[in-house]
């Protein structure tokens, strides 16, 4: 079913090109009506497909969003600006809130923030936490879901720049792209908060 999904997805976005290419063309070049009656049937598919896209937040994240309601707000701009500053502010909280939780495994699936405990969401939402207090827009911290090469479960905070994705882990002080940490991502928030995507097509 993936397999058949992507496919449509890979058609429905090459058609869709295509359409465009054909309405750019001069007025004595454009397509028969069944041409772009097809088009528009894959289009409508397209946005069918990313309406599916839409997933529901992890239900452990759910409860905490019920009890810390302002640390799941947006905000700001979607994507912040890649530069000098805002590495130094990443790398900097990305190693004290390693240092400052101590790991412990959470069997009862309950996400906290700034506790002296905690697993992988608990380490993610407290960065989440503390770059928003220094300033970097709420809309731009995405909490995600991911499996490991191991296939295990395992949350990250995804930092949206103009130059692509950035994550914080706390398996590891550096700063790595999406594409570099050898994670398959499943779902992730999106510039709001409380309303999630899946990443299985992407």
């Amino acid at each position: 079913m993936q397999t058949m999904t992507k496919t449509l997805f890979k058609k429905a976005t090459f058609a869709l090109s295509v359409f465009a290419l054909l309405f750019s063309a001069p007025l004595q070049a454009r397509p028969n009506t069944d041409a772009v009656a097809q088009l528009k049937s894959l289009q409508s598919q397209l946005i069918q497909l990313k309406e599916r896209n839409k997933n529901r937040p992890p239900l452990a994240y759910q409860v905490f969003c019920r009890k810390h309601a302002r640390e799941c707000r947006g905000g700001g701009s979607s994507s912040v600006r890649y530069n000098k500053k805002l590495i130094a502010t990443l790398y900097e909280t990305n190693r004290a809130v390693n240092r400052k939780i101590r790991y412990r495994n959470d069997r009862g699936e309950t996400w906290s923030i700034n506790t002296p405990f905690g697993d992988c969401e608990d380490y993610a939402l407290t960065k989440r936490s503390e770059l928003i207090r220094k300033g970097v827009p709420a809309s731009s911290l995405r909490m995600a879901v991911v499996k490991t090469r191991s296939g295990i479960g395992h949350a990250v905070l995804v930092v949206r720049t103009n130059r692509g994705d950035l994550v914080l882990d706390n398996r590891r002080s550096s700063i790595r792209t999406r594409s570099k940490t050898g994670y398959k991502y499943l779902k992730m928030a999106t510039a709001n908060p409380k309303k999630w995507v899946s990443l299985l097509l992407k």
